[in-house]
C-alpha cells in the first residue's frame, strides 16, 4: 500500500484505504488519513464527495481534486484538540461533526518482531528510539535525527525509517536485510542502525540510512528549466553494474527502480540506490501477499516481481533523465506516442534543454543497447537461490502466535477455508526490457483472505489490530504520536519516540551512565551498568554472530515487572460500552427518635 504525502498540508492519504461501495458509501468519500507531522490517524467522510474527490484522468495528479478538503483537515488538526479521531464534512469543507469518542479511533497497531528474528550481521549497530533527536520530518514515517550520542549532532545527520501499520512489515523486513547485508556495497545505501523500541528494547521498529545532502534525480531533472542538470555517464554506468549486483549476484529484484530513488553521493561524486521498500527475493510474491505467506507453504495466487520490471525501469530512467520525454510525445496531430523500449533502443534521442552531458547523446544510447544486449543473453534468473551469492535471510517474518492461531481456527472452519491456487510464474519470452507487469488484479483478493489480512472482528494483537481494541482488551500498545510542529518548543530536543528529552526517563536517555544501587539487607547488590560498547561512539549495541544481543540488563525490578506482567486474557471488547454512572451519596440518615 502506497502513501503519497501532500507536502503543503502534510497528510499522507492511499487509495488501499477508502472504503468500499457499500450502502453507507456510495457517495461519501470515506477514508483514513495519516498526519504525517502529528503522527496520527484520522477518521474522514466526505459527504456527497465520491465521484467529485475521486481521480478520474491518468494527467491527473494523485489526490488532487481532495486538495482544498485536505486544507480543511489541516486546520482542524491544528486547531483541534489532541484527542480528535473522526471528522465530518460536506463537500464545500463546512465541518459537521468532530469526534474525539474512543471508539471513533482507527489507530492501528502492528507486529514488531524481536530482535532475535532479523539475520543481520554482527556489526549492526542496535539504538532504540529514545535515543535519536529529531531534527526535520520529511514524509509520512520518514524523519530525519541523530543519535543523543552524536558528538556532532549537526553534521551526523540520519534518515529514520519506521512503520505503524501491517502494510509496513515486508518492507522494514526487506530493507533492513538488504541494507544492512549489503552496507559495505558503495552503490546501496546502507542501513546504519537498527532501531528498537525504548520499552524491553527487543521490538524492531525501523532503521536508520545515511542522509545525502541534495536533491535525487528526478528533482534535479524537472527542475532543470531553472538549473542546468549535470549528468554524468559514469553514473548510468554505476546504475546498470549495481543492477547487475542485485539480480545476478545477489538474488534480488530493487521494484521501483525510479529517478526519485537514485542519489548522488556529494563526497563520492557516487550515484547510490534508495528505497529498497519494495525489494525482495527474486521468485517470492510480491510484498501484498507477505502476511499470507508467511503462514502457509501455498500462498494464494500472486505475481511474481521479475528482473524485467528493473531492466525497463532502468531504460525507461535513463531516457527520462537525457530527454526529458515522460511517457510519451505529440505526433504532430493531437494525438500521444507512448514511449516503448524499441522507441528507446532505436529511436533518434534528442537532448533535452538546460541538459548537460558529459559525454555524446550518442554514447548514452549505445550504453542503454549494450547493456540489454548483454543482459538479455545472459542468465535468466527465475529464483533467489540460482544467484551467485544470494543473500541469506528468511522470505518472511515470522508470524507472531496469535496470528498462527487464527489461521488455524481458519483452516478447522469450512467456512473459513482459504482457496489457494498456486502462485502465477513469468513467463520468459522474449526481450526482458518488453516485459510488462503482471499488473493487479482485484480477483484475488477473495473475502477469506482479506478478512484474514484485517485481523479477525475482535483482534486485539498480531500483525493487524486497532488500538482501541487492544487497549479494550487491557494490551499495551507502542504510541508514535508527537507534538504538532506550530506547537513545538524549540529549545528542548524532541526524541524519536514523541517525548521531549529532558522530561523522559528511559534506558537511553543516559547511556554512557553508570548506576549502582544497594539494596537493603538481606538482599543482593544488584548494578545497573549502561556502557557503551568498544568501537561505539553512538552509543549503539553491537550483535553477536547469532543476531542477539551480547548483554542484557537484568535488575530484581525488572524481574518481578516481568513476572507480574502478563496481563489479562484478551477479551472480545463490545462496540461501544457507556461509562458507568457515579453513584450520589446518600443522604444523612435523621437520628432516631
Amino acid at each position: 500500500m502506497n502513501f503519497i504525502t501532500l507536502p503543503k498540508c502534510k497528510l499522507a492519504l492511499s487509495r488501499g484505504l477508502e472504503k468500499g461501495n457499500t450502502e453507507f458509501t456510495l457517495k461519501d468519500w470515506v477514508t483514513t488519513v495519516y498526519d504525517a507531522d502529528s503522527r496520527r490517524w484520522l477518521s474522514i467522510n466526505c459527504r456527497e464527495g465520491k465521484e467529485l474527490l475521486m481521480d478520474t484522468g491518468e494527467d491527473e495528479e494523485p489526490f488532487e481534486k481532495a486538495f482544498p478538503i485536505c486544507a480543511v483537515i489541516r486546520e482542524e488538526i491544528d486547531a483541534g484538540p489532541p484527542d480528535l479521531n473522526a471528522l465530518v464534512f460536506n463537500v464545500d469543507g463546512k465541518v459537521l461533526c468532530r469526534s474525539t469518542d474512543p471508539y471513533d479511533d482507527v489507530t492501528p497497531g502492528t507486529h514488531y518482531a524481536p530482535l532475535s528474528d532479523y539475520h543481520i550481521p554482527a556489526h549492526t549497530k542496535v539504538l532504540g528510539r529514545d535515543e535519536l533527536i529529531e531534527l526535520e520530518r520529511l514524509i509520512a514515517f520518514v524523519d530525519i535525527v541523530t543519535p543523543v550520542a552524536s558528538s556532532s549532532p549537526a553534521q551526523e545527520r540520519l534518515v529514520f525509517k519506521y512503520y505503524q501499520y501491517v502494510y509496513g512489515i515486508a518492507g522494514n523486513w526487506n530493507s533492513i536485510h538488504i541494507g544492512a547485508k549489503l552496507s559495505d556495497h558503495p552503490h546501496i545505501a546502507p542501513v546504519r542502525h537498527v532501531i528498537v523500541d525504548e520499552t524491553d528494547r527487543s521490538r524492531v521498529v525501523g532503521f536508520t540510512m545515511p542522509y545525502y545532502p541534495v536533491d535525487d534525480l528526478r528533482t534535479q531533472s524537472s527542475s532543470r528549466a531553472s538549473r542546468p542538470f549535470h549528468l554524468k555517464l559514469k553514473w548510468i554506468q554505476q546504475l546498470m553494474r549495481t543492477v547487475d549486483d542485485l539480480h545476478l549476484k545477489y538474488g534480488v529484484v530493487h521494484g521501483d527502480l525510479h529517478e526519485g530513488n537514485m542519489m548522488i553521493d556529494p563526497a563520492t561524486d557516487n550515484l547510490v540506490l534508495i528505497d529498497f521498500g519494495c525489494a525482495q527475493k527474486i521468485g517470492t510474491p510480491q510484498n501484498h501477499y507477505h502476511h499470507r505467506a508467511a503462514l502457509t507453504h501455498e500462498p494464494p495466487r500472486a505475481p511474481l516481481l521479475d528482473i524485467g520490471e528493473d531492466i525497463k525501469h532502468v531504460l525507461h530512467a535513463v531516457y527520462r533523465l537525457v530527454t526529458g520525454i515522460i511517457g510519451g510525445r505529440s505526433d504532430g496531430n493531437g494525438g500521444f506516442i507512448v514511449t516503448t523500449s524499441a522507441h528507446i533502443r532505436e529511436g533518434e534521442w534528442v537532448k533535452a534543454p538546460n541538459v548537460t552531458l558529459d559525454h555524446p547523446i550518442e554514447e548514452y544510447q549505445s550504453l542503454c543497447v549494450n547493456w540489454l544486449r548483454a543482459r538479455n543473453a545472459g542468465p535468466r534468473i527465475t529464483k533467489h537461490c540460482q544467484a551467485s551469492e544470494p543473500l541469506d535471510y528468511p522470505d518472511y517474518m515470522p508470524p507472531p502466535e496469535v496470528d498462527i492461531k487464527a489461521y488455524k481456527r481458519e483452516l478447522a472452519d469450512p467456512n473459513l477455508r482459504p482457496r489457494y491456487q498456486p502462485p502465477c510464474e513469468p513467463e520468459w519470452e522474449g526481450l526482458l526490457e518488453d516485459m510488462r507487469g503482471f499488473g493487479w488484479s482485484w480477483e484475488m483478493w477473495s473475502a477469506e483472505w482479506i478478512k484474514e489480512l484485517r485481523g479477525l472482528p475482535y483482534a486485539t494483537s498480531g500483525r493487524n489490530f486497532l488500538r482501541r481494541k487492544a487497549t479494550a482488551a487491557g494490551l499495551s500498545v507502542l504510541g508514535w504520536e508527537r507534538p504538532l510542529t506550530a506547537h513545538l518548543d524549540r529549545t528542548r530536543p524532541l526524541l524519536a519516540n514523541g517525548k521531549y528529552q529532558d522530561e523522559y526517563v528511559g534506558a537511553g536517555a543516559a547511556p554512557t551512565t553508570q548506576r549502582k544501587r544497594k539494596h537493603s539487607a538481606g538482599q543482593e547488590n544488584v548494578v545497573d551498568q549502561d556502557t557503551e560498547q568498544d568501537g561505539d561512539e553512538h552509543g549503539g549495541r553491537t550483535l553477536d554472530s547469532e543476531g542477539v544481543t551480547p548483554t542484557k540488563r537484568v535488575t530484581r525490578s525488572a524481574t518481578k515487572k516481568k513476572a507480574g506482567n502478563a496481563g489479562p486474557t484478551p477479551c472480545e471488547p463490545t462496540r461501544k460500552v457507556a461509562a458507568p454512572k457515579r453513584k450520589r451519596k446518600a443522604a444523612p440518615s435523621k437520628a432516631k427518635e
